[in-house]
């Protein structure tokens, strides 16, 4: 059953089903923020974020800073 999968999945990750999605997602906008040209909007939409505006939220919510200053602190490609 759902319930049953939900109770194993905790067991093992140690966290809910949705909290390891948004770990999962924000470590890959993270990745792509830090080593791609991609536009805010298009990381958004790059790890399942329809609306860019709700995933800036999230990201700063979980990171403490917005993805632009994250990239802008973190920036790894060159501006060639």
């Amino acid at each position: 059953s759902r319930g049953y999968a939900t109770q194993i999945f905790k067991k093992v990750t140690g966290e809910s089903i949705n909290r390891y999605i948004i770990n999962q997602r924000i470590e890959k906008a993270k990745e792509l923020l830090r080593n791609t040209h991609l536009k805010i909007n298009e990381v958004s939409l790059s790890v399942g974020y329809d609306n860019p505006t709700y995933f800036s939220s999230v990201f700063k919510n979980e990171v403490g800073i917005s993805p632009r200053e994250y990239r802008q602190r973190n920036i790894k490609y060159t501006s060639h």
